[in-house]
């Protein structure tokens, strides 16, 4: 059962740079595989595509980040799957560090044409990233892959789990 201060944490991230809570969604897994950073995202032997790695860092407090925009097979690819009820294409990540609120978020990819119509409401434009692409042979050989592959940085935002108190004045 869904509490509704779930997410209550992580309200107004604009205020302090925190990073935006999303729900966890139906196809959590309790006791899922931790991937570490940099991450290389699972993909099945029989599945078409470029392989993707996630990397970045956990932080707290404001911070500027800037990301460029990629036209990419994904564009092409969810402009192909743009049917009813679809979701965006995205990724879920759960952060957590110690003295630090969990978060729950999703991050989705630029191009997507359904960013702007998901089932759950507006998604925030700083949830929406873009890739990069590596295609030089020597470059995705050195990672040990066998072609291209796309890489996207992030940096996750947490909320001290620690209650600061206002300073007390000697009177």
């Amino acid at each position: 059962m869904l509490k509704a201060t779930e997410g209550a944490a992580y309200a107004h991230p604009e205020k302090d740079g925190a990073s935006h809570w999303e729900m966890e969604g139906p196809a959590y897994l309790p006791g899922a595989p931790l991937l570490e950073s940099p991450a290389v995202l699972p993909m099945r032997p029989d599945e078409s595509g470029e392989p993707l790695i996630v990397s970045g860092t956990v932080r707290s407090g404001l911070e500027t980040l800037g990301f460029k925009p990629d036209h990419s097979p994904l564009t092409a690819l969810t402009q192909a799957l743009e049917l009813p009820g679809m979701r965006p294409l995205h990724i879920h990540a759960i952060v957590s560090a110690d003295d630090f609120l969990p978060l729950t978020t999703q991050l989705y990819f630029d191009g997507d044409p359904l960013v702007s119509r998901t089932i759950e409401g507006p998604v925030p434009a700083s949830a929406v990233k873009s890739t990069d692409l590596h295609d030089a042979p020597a470059d995705y050989r050195a990672r040990g892959l066998n072609g291209p592959y796309r890489t996207l940085t992030h940096d996750y935002a947490l909320r001290s789990a620690i209650s600061r108190a206002p300073a007390r004045t000697a009177a």
